[in-house]
């Protein structure tokens, strides 16, 4: 098809153009694509889908100088869940956050558990919906929105710690006071979110469980986890990834339903169980 990139790169918008405009556009779409496929080399992409990607996030009189056209590529490629992409973005950036949040906290496991998050916020589809990677516009590099995203991801996780610190020190000083009522309430609390934790855990498959358990309590890590399974290491980190976050859900919904708690009590509870979560599953 003539101009077919153009054409995709246009589709839905009512932008009149002339046939020259369009091979213009055409053929500067095609040096682009040329371009991202070199830098992120091994990619399965349709030149056609990029550019309909592109098109989609572009404004109304927008040209292709304006867009971040190499960074669009890995970023579509990893909302696919291409699995070389997703360890192209590990290794290109991800692997960036402890610089990024390094003025909210130095230490190596907090940046481990930004980085955990961030592949389960950006990268795991919810509900049918793209992975929310598949958001970023390409107005500007893509390493200054994972910068963004790390820092908001870093902040929260640093909240939530606080809240965690403060219900730990609240509960000391309930077990050490005179309500007895208060401190039941509090020692019931930890067997039902076990409880809970089992009956997700029950929900997920075998294999589900057993890569979360070689990857969280045997430790292996992903490249060992993936000869087991015969699998690219990208696939693993992908599994691990969405199996997690679905175990989390999945206690998450299962604690609301038992238990009377607002949104920020169950929260602290679930990230409870997230910084427990080899423990838990050595039970």
């Amino acid at each position: 098809m003539s101009n077919q990139l153009a054409t995709a790169f246009v589709a839905g918008r009512n932008e009149p153009r002339d046939a020259a405009q369009l091979a213009a556009l055409d053929a500067g779409l095609a040096a682009r694509f040329e371009s991202a496929q070199r830098t992120w080399p091994g990619l399965h992409l349709t030149a056609a889908d990029w550019a309909a990607h592109l098109g989609a996030r572009a404004a109304a009189g927008t040209t292709l100088d304006h867009l971040h056209a190499e960074d669009l590529y890995l970023a579509l490629a990893c909302a696919h869940g291409e699995d070389p992409a997703l360890l192209l973005l590990d290794q290109a950036y991800l692997a960036r956050v402890p610089g990024y949040v390094a003025s909210i906290d130095r230490a190596p496991e907090f940046a481990d558990e930004v980085r955990q998050r961030l592949r389960e916020k950006l990268l795991v589809a919810h509900q049918g919906a793209q992975p929310r990677i598949a958001d970023y516009s390409g107005r500007g590099p893509l390493d200054s929105w994972l910068r963004a995203a790390s820092v908001r991801t870093a902040l929260d996780l640093r909240r939530e710690q606080g809240r965690a610190a403060d219900a730990e020190a609240r509960e000391e000083q309930i077990l050490q006071g005179p309500d007895p009522e208060l401190a039941y309430l509090r020692a019931r609390y930890a067997p039902q979110c076990q409880e809970a934790f089992r009956a997700a855990l029950a929900s997920l498959s075998s294999k589900e469980r057993n890569v979360l358990r070689l990857h969280y309590v045997e430790r292996l890590n992903l490249d060992a986890v993936g000869a087991v399974y015969q699998v690219a290491r990208a696939t693993v980190h992908r599994w691990v990834v969405a199996y997690r976050q679905q175990l989390l859900e999945e206690t998450r919904r299962i604690l609301g339903e038992k238990l009377n708690l607002s949104a920020s009590e169950l929260d602290s509870l679930i990230g409870l169980v997230r910084s427990q979560l080899e423990v838990s599953l050595r039970e």
